[in-house]
């Protein structure tokens, strides 16, 4: 599919920063409940 509207890949793009910035956003509060636990130790 060359020469797609460049709407639609923006759009894609934009879905991309959203999945990346949830998974950043998991990790850390993984690190930050472990770092926790760790603590409580």
């Amino acid at each position: 599919m060359y020469g797609s509207p460049p709407i639609k890949s923006l759009e894609k793009h934009k879905w991309n920063i959203r999945i990346v910035r949830a998974k950043i956003n998991s990790e850390k509060i993984e690190l930050e409940t472990s770092y926790e636990k760790s603590n409580e130790i």
